[in-house]
């Protein structure tokens, strides 16, 4: 029960194995792991450490309500990039980029959530990366890949394919970092319990230097206990991979009941695509959309729980579609005003995150 240094050798050499074996990210950038306390400290750590006050991050034009929070907390001006249903859209980061240099507000900072995306359930099609990755290198920009879904590859749009288990996840930007950009998180919290409160960072090594100090005077890396039971977990042979390919299994499985149940009751009434991965699905109603109001009132009425789409959305709720990119007149980023998190929605809510994570009776034992 002392602190995490004294025990976490074990798990921390689990993890550099680990992050080898699934991503071989490129040995001239110098990569290395740290262990964080849950990825939201990761996000938010990171934020204290790469932004100051005023600068420009990018981020998901919907995106992780915390996060959200988090980057407007230290300052930040965010604009959002449009997501469709093959993820971020690398024209639109292009574009996003290279208007705001123009505009004399170059870019310090891509956010993203790439597998599973958060809302929309999205996952970055595998030709995409190299494509963001090189807009990112072109203009500078730092990509922090906040990737808490990435072992939650269900496949549910694919049922009839095998799920993917550990090595069939596809790439990621750790795995085509040769120019030392990219700081990816990584959880358990997703991946095994929230409880843990454990994840890890991977990034060249001068970030994760600066990321141990602040965790020294601050979040202390973790529980130490965490760490110990993880590591003995973990130390098991063959035990991650047939937990995470009854993970996936699972997840598919509710994921099915939910797209099942949404045809059933909501055909016509909503448009919706199958998620391939995460927890969520983006559900855009095709019917008059309900005030904010109205709708948490029927939700309680009927014990039914979704998320309005304006708490995940970074520019305010819109009125046209989130796939599609408005720029001004200058052709800079026009993100809207509220409509954040905590900031209520003054528009109709024309959009729903749904989940279908596993129940906790469900995931004992």
């Amino acid at each position: 029960q002392r602190y995490a240094p004294f025990a976490w050798d074990a798990l921390r050499e689990w993890l550099d194995a680990h992050v080898r074996s699934l991503h071989s990210p490129p040995a001239g950038a110098g990569h290395r792991t740290c262990i964080t306390a849950g990825s939201m400290s990761g996000v938010e750590m990171l934020a204290s450490i790469l932004v100051d006050r005023g600068d420009v991050v990018l981020i998901e034009e919907r995106s992780f309500m915390a996060a959200i929070d988090v980057f407007r907390s230290v300052g930040a001006v965010l604009i959002p990039i449009p997501v469709d249903s093959a993820g971020l859209v690398p024209e639109a980061l292009e574009l996003a980029c290279a208007s705001l240099r123009a505009a004399g507000r170059p870019p310090n900072l891509l956010y993203t959530v790439p597998v599973g995306q958060n809302p929309t359930g999205t996952r970055l099609a595998p030709d995409r990366y190299q494509a963001i990755y090189a807009t990112a290198v072109a203009h500078g920009l730092l990509i922090v890949e906040d990737d808490a879904y990435f072992y939650l590859q269900h496949r549910a749009d694919a049922p009839q394919q095998p799920v993917p288990v550990l090595h069939g996840l596809g790439p990621s930007f750790l795995s085509i970092d040769t120019r030392g950009i990219v700081l990816r998180l990584d959880t358990f919290s997703k991946l095994l319990a929230p409880g843990f409160r454990i994840g890890w960072l991977t990034a060249p090594r001068r970030y994760a230097d600066a990321y141990d100090g602040l965790a020294y005077v601050s979040s202390q890396w973790g529980c130490s206990l965490s760490i110990a039971v993880l590591s003995s977990l973990l130390g098991s042979p063959g035990w991650l991979e047939a937990h995470v390919a009854a993970l996936q299994r699972t997840m598919r499985s509710r994921c099915l009941a939910l797209l099942c149940a949404l045809d059933k009751h909501m055909r016509g009434l909503a448009r919706w695509s199958p998620p391939a991965a995460g927890m969520f699905l983006w559900l855009r109603l095709a019917v008059p959309a309900p005030s904010r109001e109205t709708l948490v009132e029927a939700m309680d009425a009927h014990g039914v729980v979704a998320v309005p789409g304006a708490d995940c959305s970074v520019a305010g709720l819109t009125q046209h579609d989130p796939a599609l990119f408005h720029p001004s007149g200058d052709g800079a980023p026009n993100p809207q005003p509220g409509g954040a998190a905590g900031n209520g929605c003054p528009q109709p809510c024309a959009y729903l995150r749904l989940s279908y994570v596993i129940d906790e009776a469900e995931s004992d034992g």
